[in-house]
Formats: C-alpha cells, structure tokens, sequence
C-alpha cells in the first residue's frame, strides 16, 4: 500500500516563507511575509464580494444576496483580526481565538 502524503503539497512551505526541515523551529506562527500576503489578498476578495454582492442584492431586491453579502463581510473581518494579532504576545493571540469565535458564534444564530 502507498503511503499518504502528510501536510501541505510539495513547496507549499516555502512559497509561503514557511520553509523548514522538521526542526522544533518549524512552528508556524504566520509571521512570514507571502502569509500576510496571502491574507491581505483573500481580505481584499471577500471585502469586494462582499460590496458586489451587497449591491447586487439591494439591486435585485434579494435578502438571500445581502445576507450572503454579510457573511463575506464576517469572513473579511475574521481575516483582519488574525492578520493585526500576527506577531503580537502569545496572551494577546490567545486573547483574540475566543473574540473569533464567539464572533463566529453570534453570526451563527
């Protein structure tokens, strides 16, 4: 039986300034530059999703439109408080999973 490849693919890690070779410094932290690149890009595509489809919806008269609208919007904000918690104190991170997800919660009910 073939063996499952394990973590992400082949240069994945390195694309992303992640590059280790299985060393206890390999603990990833999202401190590397592509990563916050990464973040700002899907930040800027959920907030432009968010705008189209908002005003799509109040075009069309559609609440299914603006509510998804708002969950891009949810999923903007989610993004950017990770990407300002980057690089701070590990109790201000910690500080921060809780207020995602009980953010995450509320949008839920």
């Amino acid at each position: 039986m073939a063996a499952v490849p394990q973590g992400p693919p082949q240069g994945i890690d390195r694309r992303l300034g992640n590059h280790h070779h299985g060393s206890a410094e390999g603990v990833f932290e999202g401190q590397s530059v592509g990563y916050k690149r990464v973040l700002w890009l899907v930040i800027a595509v959920n907030g432009a999703m968010f705008a189209i489809e908002m005003a799509a919806g109040a075009f069309a008269d559609s609440r299914a439109l603006q509510a998804d609208a708002l969950d891009f919007l949810g999923d903007t904000a989610t993004y950017a408080i990770t990407l300002l918690a980057i690089g701070a104190s590990l109790h201000t991170r910690a500080s921060v999973a809780p207020v995602k997800g009980n953010r995450l919660a509320a949008l839920g009910l």
